[in-house]
């Protein structure tokens, strides 16, 4: 009879273990699923930073073109100086830009793993409270056990005395 507890309780056991697991897994897949989106965002800012230095090199293009014609043109040149100014002060922006951008992404993929590293933490941590919480129960019941046992082959031994 009391194997067959025994055998009933590591049963319940074992199923809600599975039942946590589960439930981490679809944690997990969440989590993953979070994640992909994510990169998918970095992926978009990564094209930005493409669109972004296409610019930044058209802009210095630009600028070098207007250094040339500087030279060239004497009557030009104080128009031009300014032109260069502000594109010089855009390209300036532009690269600023990029490289905050670069940074926030860098920031935001550490964060990104740093929360899904703490969520496994915390997952594995549960279930490790749950097994030692478990495994307290199992052992608050072992005195008793122990009586019974005990209590149990007093009894045999009586009986078989009377026999």
């Amino acid at each position: 009879m009391f194997i067959h507890a025994q055998r009933n309780w590591k049963k319940a056991k074992l199923k809600e273990q599975t039942q946590i697991n589960r439930s981490l897994r679809k944690s997990m897949e969440r989590t993953s699923k979070k994640l992909l989106e994510k990169e998918s965002k970095l992926a978009e800012a990564s094209k930005m930073i493409t669109v972004l230095r296409a610019e930044i090199l058209e802009l210095l293009r630009k600028f070098k073109s207007q250094e040339i014609k500087l030279t060239t043109r004497g009557s030009e040149r104080q128009e031009h100086v300014e032109q260069m100014e502000l594109l010089r002060k855009k390209c300036q922006e532009a690269f600023q830009n990029t490289q905050k951008l670069q940074a926030s992404q860098a920031l935001n993929s550490e964060n990104e793993l740093k929360i899904q590293e703490l969520e496994m933490k915390l997952a594995l941590q549960e279930q490790d409270c749950m097994i030692v919480k478990n495994m307290k129960t199992d052992l608050s019941r072992l005195p008793d056990m122990e009586r019974e046992r005990k209590r149990l082959r007093e009894e045999n031994t009586y009986f078989r005395n009377l026999l």
